[in-house]
Parts: structure tokens; sequence; C-alpha cells
């Protein structure tokens, strides 16, 4: 699977997430066989998204990989590492417990430096 794909499409609807994202819907006008097995090939994948009323230049194109979040929010992310630590550091007592006091630590830290 090459790392870039064009295809012709038209900007269809723009949602505003509750986490500051934007949900884009994108229609195309039909596409080939291949073109259909490339866009399944990158079903749920990370990357740049670059959109131009003209033909995409190469100098356009970023050279820098997308950054990776797996598709998991700040606070999943956070839950998944405290899980983590909790498990290296021996992994006694019930995790939930163990998770909201670390929650609860965290959360105090940040309270303390607001004026």
């Amino acid at each position: 699977m090459s790392n870039v794909f064009t295809i012709p499409a038209q900007l269809d609807g723009v949602q505003p997430r509750k986490d500051g994202g934007v949900s884009l819907r994108f229609v195309t006008q039909e596409a080939s066989k291949d073109d259909k097995v490339t866009l399944m090939e990158f079903y749920q994948s990370y990357g740049h998204l670059l959109f131009s009323a003209n033909q995409i230049q190469e100098d356009q194109v970023p050279k820098a990989n997308a950054d990776r979040s797996d598709g998991k929010s700040p606070s999943q992310r956070l839950r998944a590492v405290l899980f983590v630590a909790w498990k290296n550091n021996g992994n006694t007592g019930d995790f939930e417990a163990w998770y909201s006091q670390q929650m609860e630590r965290i959360i105090d830290q940040v309270k303390a430096k607001i004026p």
C-alpha cells in the first residue's frame, strides 16, 4: 500500500466534536475497484488530510509522519498508562480503587497550580 492516495472528492459535511476535533465527510464520484480497495486499506488509519480545490503538487504533501494517538482520547491514554504503572508496581489490590486515588492526586496537583 502506498503512503499517499489521491481521489477527486467533495467535502460534504463538517461537524464539530466534543473533544475539539472535527468530523469530516467526503463524497467521491464513481470510484474504480482499485480505488475502493485502496480506500479500505486506509480505513481507520491515522494520517494527514490534504484537501485542495486544485490538483495537489508534490511539494504540498507533508514530509513528516502524522502523530499517532491510535484513536484514543487523552483520558483513555492516561488510563492505559496508569494501568501499566499499576501492573508494573506490584499489581496489588483493586485497580479501580488505585486508579481513583491516582486521578484525585493528579487533580489536586493541577488545582494547586490554579491561582
